[in-house]
């Protein structure tokens, strides 16, 4: 066994350990009904589940003497991470342990000072004997604590068990920061080469990809860290997708000693979607290094283009989605419309009712198309499929107050309306039959599904989405909406399900750039930020403008190109904005009141959710937005990140969300944008997406930074010092500024707007800025003088009124 030896200085966090696999162990609980409200907003909401009631009535214990120790020598390669996390997405309910270790050296029996957090239990031995023991079980909200560990003079052996319920999305992590003066001297047991390990491990820290989005199959790894090992890498593709679990296994390849770049080829059976590249370097059976790139696929040779008529191009994306859509029951229609083999599905079949039956988070998305199936599609089916179907219909959970031990998800817009759509139709589908949860008929079933359909709606049509403009859920939304616009016997439903459809469609059209919606959102992940392409949001607005991309995400889509519905033409013009001058878009949505604006002419679009939540704690709300061209791969957004890991499962994440929001303003094409960033939060800076490769040129002057793509120019100012990211994965493709405290400005025009890029770069470093802590002054050379104060709101002098937003 060989020592690999760590030292940390105070409030660093101690991030080097030995770990176990994690254990995932099912949780089953009797059935129970429970009742809670629905959040009607955008932002996180704790909810205690039956289940975790249940859990948290007899927790699971361990003591020392129970841990085999042969199973802690996994050696953890933490990269970005502050902290041991083993955060993931589980579609029924587990009961999840780990086990960590590490040795601390000490001169002296003394005791030191620490920090841990987590959001489970963590229970910490010093020596085989118990010192802490914290168990806060918040679901998703790590708490901390302060602990005194006792040492004796020498070598001391830590270890530390972990356990948490996993409901869905879980944050199941433990975090351990050093809080006393001078230097805290540490260790891992290693079995293996530690000197080669070192060098994987800061190869894999430095490697990126040579592209941000690929049109063909061989991707380039490079990497900026020297090295003289010949190293072995394995190779996974992974699509990022939590309806579905596809890892493709790519081989081996060899990272010769010197070289600098790694040449892979995409599996033939990738063609679009947000993927992740993993490469593994494996050194023994402890020592494993894993390194995930994202990047966006999209390779089509033969997409299908300038059809002008909306019912030809539903025939063409029914073709489309029946050869590359997600495996999903919504692909079953499509294939059927594409007479395609039973064989297809049937596979398809079998794994998404099983997935109904035992009620994974999300199959409520899939239960309108199961509906839909039985309804419209059956002579395509054997007696023994429609008998599957059936039961899987009439057993199925429709609301959480009938009994379940399940963990679906109810409490956002998508899924409630997703529930009381399937409600509705399966009570319609099987009047007379008993549903076995409920106890109920099926006219039972349509009563109680009228109601609470008719109270989503009535809360729809007063606020809007209360996850606004969110490219990720109005297509989800849009299921439920599309099953009753052709399903449902209820004429006045159908009626309120249509209004839906044209208000959505309306959204996507008002902030849509190049068939692409490039707004500010009320949620939105990683994935969609980056893999414009492969947003179903863009997909619904080919269909409907003839402007954006088919692709693989089909959970409305397929219903759309088999729907009788068709988006108001009066919305073409705002959707594919032509003129020359600026289309400004201002509104409210949702119950929060959150105020939007989007400015868009014909070269770029840029936008923002205005004074929004400034200063609280953030989730997974996205506030600036700025694209340019029609080159989708241009895009510009500054965040305060909620999470270290690049990669990670954070709601916010390190790309999407904030840890803390910001306080935004803007006018027409300027954007503001204030910072306060709590001290309690695991990131101290903010940074900005910015891909400097694919622009055509870029300045850097002082705090100023000047883009140009085409005919498009952007200014950004930033009060406090900036540094471009030089290595590893986010290299070329991110700014990041310190601070707690920051101010950003930016400000996009174009040639004709502006002269030329020199005379924009000029008149911009001309402008006279005054910046404090909470207060921006600007005397903009094309709107005059710009002020806002973090107390006392936004003004624009010319139009001679504060903004204070609602």
């Amino acid at each position: 066994m060989g020592k690999w030896d760590f030292s940390y200085k105070k409030n660093d966090f101690i991030d080097r350990w030995t770990v176990s696999k994690l254990e995932e162990k099912r949780f089953i609980t009797e059935p129970e009904a429970f009742d809670t409200a629905l959040n009607e907003g955008a932002g996180y909401v704790q909810i205690i589940y039956p289940v975790r009631k249940r859990y948290l009535e007899n927790i699971p214990d361990k003591n020392y003497e129970d841990i085999e120790m042969k199973d802690i020598n996994k050696v953890y390669f933490p990269f970005e991470k502050a902290r041991i996390d083993y955060s993931g997405f589980w579609k029924e309910c587990y009961e999840l342990n780990f086990f960590a270790q590490m040795f601390i050296i000490t001169g002296k029996n003394k005791r030191k000072n620490f920090e841990i957090k987590t959001c489970g239990r963590a229970k910490i031995w010093v020596n085989g004997e118990e010192q802490a023991d914290f168990s806060p079980y918040e679901r998703n909200l790590g708490k901390s604590t302060e602990i005194s560990l006792e040492f004796k003079e020498g070598i001391n052996e830590i270890t530390v068990w972990c356990n948490d319920l996993a409901e869905r999305d879980a944050n199941v992590y433990f975090q351990m920061k050093y809080k006393d003066e001078g230097e805290l001297n540490t260790f891992i047991s290693v079995t293996g080469d530690i000197s080669k390990a070192a060098v994987a491990e800061k190869i894999l820290k430095s490697c990126y990809l040579d592209k941000n989005s690929y049109r063909d199959r061989e991707i380039k790894v490079l990497f900026t860290a020297s090295h003289n090992e010949n190293l072995e890498i394995d190779t996974v593709f992974y699509v990022n997708n939590t309806h579905l679990d596809t890892k493709i296994p790519a081989g081996k390849a060899t990272l010769k000693s010197g070289e600098t770049k790694l040449v892979l080829s995409i599996p033939k059976e990738l063609n679009i979607g947000y993927i992740s590249v993993i490469l593994q370097i494996r050194l023994s059976k402890d020592i494993i290094i894993e390194r995930i790139l994202g990047t966006e696929i999209y390779i089509m040779e033969n997409f299908p283009e300038n059809i002008e008529n909306i019912k030809e191009r539903k025939k063409e994306a029914l073709k489309f989605m029946s050869e590359y859509g997600d495996g999903n029951l919504q692909k079953v229609i499509a294939i059927i419309e594409d007479n395609g083999e039973y064989s297809r599905i049937k596979e398809i079949l079998d794994l998404e009712t099983d997935a109904i039956n035992r009620r994974f988070d999300c199959s409520d998305f899939r239960m309108p198309a199961l509906i839909w199936i039985y309804k419209k599609y059956r002579n395509h089916f054997k007696e023994d499929d429609l008998k599957i179907i059936k039961e899987s219909i009439l057993n199925y959970r429709y609301w959480l107050d009938e009994p379940g031990n399940d963990v679906m998800w109810w409490f956002s817009e998508n899924h409630a309306l997703s529930f009381h759509v399937s409600e509705l139709l399966a009570g319609e589908q099987f009047k007379q039959d008993i549903f076995p949860n409920s106890g109920l008929t099926g006219f039972q079933h349509i009563e109680k599904a009228k109601k609470l359909l008719n109270e989503w709606f009535s809360n729809f049509f007063l606020y809007g989405y209360g996850e606004w403009n969110s490219a990720v859920y109005i297509p989800i939304d849009l299921i439920g909406c599309f099953a009753l616009y052709e399903l449902t016997e209820d004429k006045e439903i159908k009626e309120k399900a249509g209004r839906v459809l044209d208000h959505s469609f309306e959204i996507m059209a008002f902030n849509s750039f190049k068939g692409v919606m490039t707004s500010s959102h009320g949620r939105i992940y990683e994935k969609e930020l980056k893999g414009r392409r492969t947003t179903e949001s863009t997909a619904l607005n080919w269909i409907a403008w003839g402007e954006g991309y088919l692709n693989q995400s089909i959970m409305s889509t397929v219903f759309f190109c088999i729907s009788s519905y068709e988006p108001p033409e009066k919305l073409l013009e705002y959707e594919k904005w032509e003129q020359n001058r600026r289309l400004i878009i201002s509104n409210v949505q949702g119950k929060e009141k959150v105020n939007l604006y989007m400015c868009k002419t014909k070269d770029y679009s840029i936008s923002s959710a205005l004074d929004y939540r400034k200063g609280k704690n953030g989730h997974q709300e996205h506030i600036f937005q700025l694209n340019i061209t029609k080159d989708h791969d241009i895009q510009f957004w500054i965040n305060h990140p909620g999470e270290k890991e690049l990669n990670g499962a954070g709601r916010p994440s390190y790309w999407a969300g904030n840890g803390t929001v910001p306080m935004v303003e803007q006018y027409e094409n300027n954007v503001f944008l204030m910072f306060r960033i709590s001290e309690d939060q695991m990131v101290d800076f903010t940074h900005a997406y910015c891909p400097f490769e694919d622009f055509d040129e870029y300045i850097f002057r002082g705090n100023m930074i000047f883009l140009r793509k085409d005919t498009v120019y952007t200014g950004i100012y930033i009060k406090n010092p900036y540094k471009i990211t030089d290595s590893g994965p986010l290299k070329n493709n991110e700014i990041v500024s310190e601070g707690l405290a920051n101010i950003w400005f930016v400000k996009v025009m174009t040639k004709e707007e502006a002269g030329s890029f020199q005379e924009f770069t000029d008149r911009f470093c001309n402008m006279k800025i005054t910046a404090g802590e909470l207060y921006m002054e600007i005397i903009d050379f094309e709107h005059g003088k710009m002020s806002m104060d973090w107390e006392n709101g936004f003004r624009v002098e010319k139009e001679e009124k504060v903004f204070l937003r609602v």
